[in-house]
């Protein structure tokens, strides 16, 4: 897998990368989806269009990836946050 890019901008940012690389808007009832687990990555190749189940069914995968790294911290914290 190629590298993150790294960035602290906003969605809107990574909504008009994708959008850019698809040559279109997103579609209704999508959203942006890291590939990478990765929320601050900008990188093209790590930005699909999902629903937000698809999107949130990520969530646990990217965690159980990068358990006991500071990475892995923080998606455990967000995951907690949406299913408590």
């Amino acid at each position: 897998m190629d590298e993150c890019v790294i960035t602290s901008l906003a969605y809107s940012d990574h909504k008009g990368v994708l959008e850019t690389n698809l040559g279109r808007s997103l579609r209704k009832g999508y959203e942006v989806s890291h590939t990478c687990g990765n929320g601050f990555c900008i990188n093209p190749n790590h930005l699909v269009e999902e629903t937000h189940a698809q999107n949130m069914g990520r969530s646990e995968t990217h965690y159980k990836r990068h358990r006991g790294t500071k990475l892995g911290y923080i998606l455990k914290a967000k995951y907690k946050k949406r299913f408590g």
